[in-house]
């Protein structure tokens, strides 16, 4: 279950705050932003179910659940320089488990009952780009971010002391950003 949303920067919202229950209500007057968070979700469902894997966000046309536009129709004061973030906290039915497969006793690397996951895009050279994906789970946040003095290659970098990416020996190879808003590229998996 969906138990809050971080926003900043979209449409009518600088910051937003929002934590769900089972049932939540937005009340508020017209043109106040109610309808611009579902819009956000929405917008987010439409980019994960939309079959290019190269667009960032899938901002919609006449026939889609939302048709929003573009980045600058829906970034905060239309500002072309400022960037879209978003922090989603779920609750999951029950404990996941993630087994360590370089050890025989498959032992527990991470187990919680909670994920979530933020993100940040904005225009790069008059395109939308990625610039940010990050997962937390069972205390370790795992993301893919921009290396440093780069402007298009990225690197996997884990906050726990425990745990650390293995790449694979050989050439090494630069990874490219983050695909659509949700996925590390296939590129992780391999590296």
């Amino acid at each position: 279950m969906l138990k809050r949303m971080k926003l900043e920067n979209f449409k009518a919202w600088r910051e937003a705050d929002l934590t769900f229950g089972k049932v939540t209500g937005f009340f508020g007057t017209n043109s106040a932003g109610k309808s611009s968070l579902l819009q956000f979700l929405l917008l987010l469902k439409q980019t994960k179910n939309a079959t290019d894997r190269g667009i960032v966000l899938d901002f919609g046309g006449p026939a889609d659940m939302v048709n929003l536009g573009t980045f600058t129709d829906v970034v905060h004061r239309h500002d072309a320089e400022a960037r879209i973030r978003w922090r989603l906290e779920w609750e999951l039915p029950r404990t996941l488990k993630i087994l360590d497969p370089m050890e025989p006793s498959k032992k527990s690397l991470f187990s919680g009952d909670c994920l979530s996951t933020q993100c940040e895009v904005g225009l790069r050279q008059a395109r939308l780009w990625p610039y940010h994906l990050a997962y937390q789970f069972g205390g370790t946040e795992f993301s893919l971010q921009l290396r440093p003095a780069s402007d298009k290659d990225f690197r996997l970098v884990a906050d726990n002391q425990k745990f650390r990416f293995r790449r694979t020996q050989g050439r090494p190879w630069h990874l490219p950003h983050p695909v659509k808003t949700h996925l590390f590229p296939s590129q992780a998996r391999n590296y």
